[in-house]
């Protein structure tokens, strides 16, 4: 597995210098806010799948993910002034760990079961480290899926 990389994400800026998509996320609920922050910090990750399941219906039958046009304000800058950075990273992270695993499962054709077997664990529990909005998963067991499949799991800090 590479290295996970980001694709920042950015606000559209009209000519006249306001950001619709922005007013319509502060316009949502705080849970219907950290829901759409989620799916955007995925879809910032290289390594995720980006489909039109993950991109805005344009309503004609189409979906946009698009960096052409003006750019506006950082998504990032968005997501710290509503005070959930921190977790929408999470769970961006546990999605793309969710993703890699299922992908190296695939690549290797390895079940659920003889991966579950091979880990020394439940099935339930493979599951729930397979669940892309789990965020509450040991170490220790996402080193040892990794290991199974004759990966490496590598946390670093970075500034």
């Amino acid at each position: 597995m590479s290295e996970l990389k980001k694709v920042p994400a950015s606000f559209y800026q009209s000519a006249n210098g306001k950001e619709p998509v922005r007013d319509w996320l502060l316009a949502l609920d705080v849970e219907s806010r950290r829901i759409v922050g989620r799916d955007i910090a995925t879809a910032e990750s290289e390594d995720a799948e980006i489909g039109p399941e993950s991109c805005a219906a344009t309503g004609e039958g189409d979906h946009e993910m698009s960096k052409k046009g003006r750019e506006g304000s950082s998504f990032e800058d968005f997501l710290k002034d509503e005070g959930v950075l921190e977790e929408t990273n999470a769970i961006a992270l546990k999605r793309v760990l969710a993703w890699q695993l299922e992908q190296a499962m695939k690549t290797k054709q390895i079940s659920k079961r003889a991966m579950a077997a091979a880990m020394n664990t439940s099935r339930s529990q493979l599951d729930r480290i397979l669940d892309p909005d789990n965020d509450r998963i040991r170490l220790d067991t996402l080193t040892a899926a990794a290991h199974v499949l004759g990966l490496n799991l590598r946390i670093e800090l970075v500034q």
